[in-house]
């Protein structure tokens, strides 16, 4: 997915980038449906596997010597187990866990010859070579019982995880700082419950949450990089309705 974009004067880093992103995944999985000790049971499983290559030049000018060169390549390997039983004809329990292991590798051509850092003084610094393995894993725990077949109530608590993709990490610092590529794992714990209804076309949920992130990943716009935040916690109230 090859990408350009240029302004008119020099910035801190470039003002000329051409990024070329390629990704393929294989993604197989599993869906049984079957009965345990009686109880309808239903299950989803499978393994992803996804690779990512991205290569960005940033420069002066389109046609000039690039002052940095990114190449990064990262691949994630998880499998995932998902069932919900039926303990009741009106109460469903649901649980399920992934595992993901990721494994990056970073690396940034760095020339202060160029004419955008020798020229213009726009020179920021070499990003630290990075060599990466880590392995993170999510949990879920769900119950919803049904009243009747307009209204009912659900409860759920999990542990999510998501990691930084490969353009998300070309862009991890500030300008005039050295980087290393090395954002970290964004993790949560959730807690929500709430209730449905649910009336010929119509449908309402409502619910309340509470979440405990940690390194939230966040992305600067007047800065133009990617950081972790501070542990962050957000509660609220939704309330979702349509008709169709």
């Amino acid at each position: 997915m090859p990408s350009t974009l240029a302004t008119p004067l020099p910035s801190f880093s470039s003002t000329y980038v051409d990024s070329d992103l390629k990704t393929w995944s294989i993604t197989p999985r599993l869906s049984v449906k079957n009965t345990i000790f009686g109880a309808p049971s239903q299950i989803l499983t499978g393994i992803d596997y996804n690779d990512a290559a991205v290569n960005q030049s940033r420069g002066a000018f389109k046609g000039l010597a690039a002052t940095h060169i990114y190449d990064l390549s990262q691949q994630t390997l998880a499998g995932y187990w998902q069932q919900t039983i039926g303990l009741l004809p009106t109460t469903d329990f649901s649980y399920g866990a992934r595992v993901q292991n990721t494994r990056l590798s970073a690396r940034d051509r760095y020339d202060p010859a160029a004419p955008g850092c020798a020229l213009f003084f726009g020179c920021d610094a070499q990003a630290m070579p990075l060599d990466q393995s880590e392995t993170n894993y999510a949990l879920h725990i769900g119950l919803e019982h049904r009243f009747n077949s307009v209204f009912s109530v659900f409860g759920r608590a999990a542990r999510a995880f998501r990691t930084p993709n490969v353009e998300e990490r070309v862009s991890s610092g500030p300008f005039a700082v050295p980087g290393d590529f090395r954002l970290k794992t964004q993790t949560s714990h959730d807690i929500e419950g709430g209730f449905r209804i649910k009336s010929g076309g119509f449908q309402l949920q409502t619910s309340v949450y509470n979440m405990d992130l940690q390194n939230e990943i966040h992305f600067h716009p007047a800065l133009f990089y990617n950081t972790n935040l501070d542990p962050t916690r957000r509660s609220g109230l939704e309330t979702a309705a349509s008709y169709g």
